[in-house]
């Protein structure tokens, strides 16, 4: 069962058989009274949960849509004809400030940050290595295991 199932259950039932036994026995009505008042009461407690439940979606920031404010571009720079890895080459975005440079392993890791509501960036990647040609890329980011192949010159 669902929470909002579950609450109004337990609070129908205690609303409806305080009204049952209090209220309608007291007033003596007759039985058909008491079962039209008594599914009002749990016409009218389903009402109220689902308000409550559906107030507490709206607000609850949990439950909206997170964009994340960083956006990671990851990956590692080889060379075309071996397959080694290049360290120390420089990746950089074009048109942007963010820029790297290659571990022992030719790993890297760059870290975008979002720009307007965002949740991926068409981006351009720059590497650039001495004794290889320069190469780009264009890539939609965020993006994990990218392997960018360079030329030896």
């Amino acid at each position: 069962m669902t929470i909002w199932l579950e609450r109004f259950v337990l609070g129908g039932v205690c609303v409806a058989v305080f009204v049952y036994f209090v209220v309608l026995n007291v007033a003596k009505l007759h039985w058909h009274w008491r079962a039209l008042l008594g599914g009002a009461v749990l016409l009218l407690s389903l009402l109220v949960g689902l308000t409550i439940e559906k107030n507490k979606q709206v607000e609850s920031p949990s439950r909206q849509r997170q964009i994340p404010e960083e956006i990671i571009v990851a990956g590692v720079v080889v060379d075309a004809t071996s397959n080694a890895a290049i360290p120390q080459a420089i990746v950089s975005l074009i048109g942007r400030s963010e820029s790297t440079v290659t571990d022992d392993l030719g790993s890297f890791k760059l870290t975008l940050q979002r720009t307007a509501n965002a949740s991926s960036q068409d981006v351009r990647l720059h590497v650039a290595k001495e004794g290889f040609r320069d190469s780009e890329l264009r890539i939609i980011a965020p993006k994990d295991g990218l392997v960018v192949p360079i030329h030896r010159n």
